[in-house]
C-alpha cells in the first residue's frame, strides 16, 4: 500500500535551522538536503523501513550523517507524519520534547480518525480537533493524556462531541 507523506510544522522549523547552521558549507548542506529528501520519498512504499527509535518508540528514525529525522506511521489513513530534523549532536531527547511530541503524534492520528470516518477533509479534521477542549487536555503534561493510545484519546473526543450535541 502507498502513503503519502506529511510534514509536522516542527520539520519544517527544523529545515530552516539546519540551513542556517549549515550556510558557511553550501555542498555539505546540499548533500544532507538530497539525502533526506531520498530516504524520505523511500517511505512511500516502505514505511518501516528505518528502526524504531529507541529512547522514543512512538518514532522512527532515519540517520543522514549528523542529522536525525524522525517520523510516525498512521496506518490508518496512510500517512507517513514526519516531525523533526535534528542535528545528533544535539540533546536529541531534550530536542524530541516528550509531552508535545508525543501530544502532537496523537493529535496528527487522531485527525486521520476524524478523516475517515467523518469523510473530512485534512483541514477539517484539523480544525474540529484543535477547537476541541480535549485538544487543550492532550497537550497539558498534568492530565497524562499524551501517554495513552491515540485510539483511546479519539474515543474521548467522540465522547466530547456526543455530549455537545
Amino acid at each position: 500500500m502507498v502513503m503519502r507523506l506529511e510534514y509536522i510544522s516542527t520539520f519544517y522549523t527544523d529545515i530552516v535551522n539546519a540551513e542556517s547552521y549549515l550556510e558557511e558549507y553550501p555542498q555539505k548542506a546540499k548533500r544532507i538536503f538530497e539525502e533526506v529528501d531520498k530516504k524520505l520519498s523511500s517511505l512511500i512504499n516502505n514505511p518501516e523501513l528505518y528502526p524504531v527509535y529507541d529512547d522514543f518508540p512512538v518514532f522512527r528514525r532515519i540517520v543522514v550523517e549528523d542529522y536525525l529525522v524522525f517520523y510516525t506511521i498512521n496506518e490508518r489513513a496512510n500517512i507517513i507524519e514526519v516531525h523533526r530534523l535534528i542535528n545528533g549532536k544535539m540533546d536529541v531527547p531534550k530536542q524530541l520534547s516528550v509531552v508535545e511530541t508525543l501530544a502532537e503524534s496523537i493529535a496528527q492520528e487522531i485527525v486521520g480518525f476524524l478523516m475517515v470516518d467523518n469523510n473530512l477533509e485534512f483541514e477539517e479534521a484539523m480544525k474540529l480537533l484543535y477547537n476541541s477542549l480535549l485538544f487543550d487536555k492532550l497537550s497539558d503534561k498534568d492530565t497524562g493524556l499524551y501517554l495513552e493510545g491515540a485510539a483511546y484519546v479519539y474515543e474521548l473526543l467522540k465522547d466530547e462531541f456526543s455530549n455537545c450535541n
